[in-house]
């Protein structure tokens, strides 16, 4: 019996890290300046602790 084919991972469905790390880069930018998340004094302080270039290398990082 053949073996079935290998469906691409979800890593190569999404294109690799170059496709992620531009959808992360436009998520990081739309989170950091949402007036509805930094109404909260506590995610607002957390948006100021780590630079916004590496806070989307971070969470590319861990995405991709």
């Amino acid at each position: 019996m053949p073996a079935e084919p290998q469906k691409p991972s979800l890593y190569e469905r999404l294109g690799g890290i170059y496709s992620i790390s531009c959808v992360v880069d436009d998520l990081i930018d739309r989170v950091m300046t949402d007036a509805r998340l930094n109404a909260n004094p506590a995610v607002n302080e957390a948006h100021h602790k780590v630079p916004p270039p590496g806070f989307k290398y971070l969470v590319t990082e861990m995405v991709g």
